[in-house]
């Protein structure tokens, strides 16, 4: 009782809409506790006004009314919360949850266009664009939409475990196993579960062998350095590491190297760094 009276001042104090609905949600589980049935669930109704999109919130609802909740209430009342907010990210938040109820429902048109439509509105959003990937991989003739809806979540968050997995499936299709390796990489790396850790080692006798060629100095200068760092400094390094494989002397030219390069010069930190690397 004591709590519930916590509780009950705490809901009293103005806050965000999502913290109110919180404090609300813990009210209305203190209730039960008590058992108090009817207090709960007029607190839960209150919640779920500020909050639409809490799936628990509506389960808690319905298991105070006997009922089992369904993908079409939580449609109906999504769609009424969609149209009454005109907060921005609010509306993104509430179509990527009605998208998920679609789904359910087995509306994947109707889920994949709230999806897309979240997407628009907050191309950032990494649950909406997982929504739009998700829905893709299942549509018939859409593979290379759900490769490149996979790609932009990796974009936004690298280890994502779903991408992760399909993009492995989907290379193994191609019998790409070299990209194919790489993703179950990281995929046991995300830490999903054994599962994870088994599909990294059954890749791994697939992966291509080492080529017993050695790579062209072009090919060399792509590894050491991403575009945006292929600088002189950059260049300068691979044409010695290049020499050091040849066993024979760098070829300069071309770096604006015919002058002495003498402390002060654009190129001296990386000369000295070299240095230091090849012991000369």
């Amino acid at each position: 009782a004591a709590e519930r009276d916590i509780l009950k001042r705490l809901v009293a104090l103005d806050a965000p809409a999502e913290l109110k609905a919180a404090r609300l949600a813990a009210l209305a589980r203190a209730s039960e506790d008590l058992g108090d049935g009817p207090a709960a669930l007029a607190v839960l109704q209150e919640a779920v006004a500020l909050a639409p999109s809490d799936v628990s919130l509506w389960d808690r609802i319905h298991a105070l009314q006997g009922t089992s909740a369904t993908p079409a209430d939580r449609i109906a009342a999504l769609e009424r919360a969609l149209e009454a907010t005109q907060d921005e990210a609010r509306k993104v938040s509430l179509r990527v949850a009605l998208a998920k109820a679609l789904e359910e429902r087995g509306d994947d048109d109707a889920a994949l266009a709230q999806a897309g439509a979240a997407v628009k509105a907050a191309p950032g959003d990494v649950e909406a664009r997982a929504a739009v990937a998700r829905l893709h991989a299942k549509r018939k003739g859409s593979r290379g939409e759900a490769i490149e809806a996979h790609t932009a979540v990796l974009r936004i968050d690298p280890l994502r475990a779903e991408s992760l997995a399909f993009l492995a499936r989907a290379y193994e299709d191609a019998k790409q196993h070299d990209r194919v390796l790489c993703l179950s990489a990281l995929v046991a790396l995300a830490g999903t579960g054994n599962d994870a850790e088994i599909f990294y080692r059954e890749q791994m006798p697939r992966a291509p062998r080492e080529s017993k060629t050695p790579l062209s100095f072009e090919d060399r200068l792509q590894l050491l350095a991403a575009p945006a760092g292929r600088a002189k400094a950059g260049e300068l390094l691979a044409r010695l590491d290049g020499a050091s494989f040849r066993g024979g002397p760098a070829d300069l030219s071309g770096l604006g190297a015919t002058e002495p390069i003498t402390e002060g010069h654009a190129l001296f930190p990386a000369l000295q760094g070299a240095r230091l690397l090849f012991g000369v």
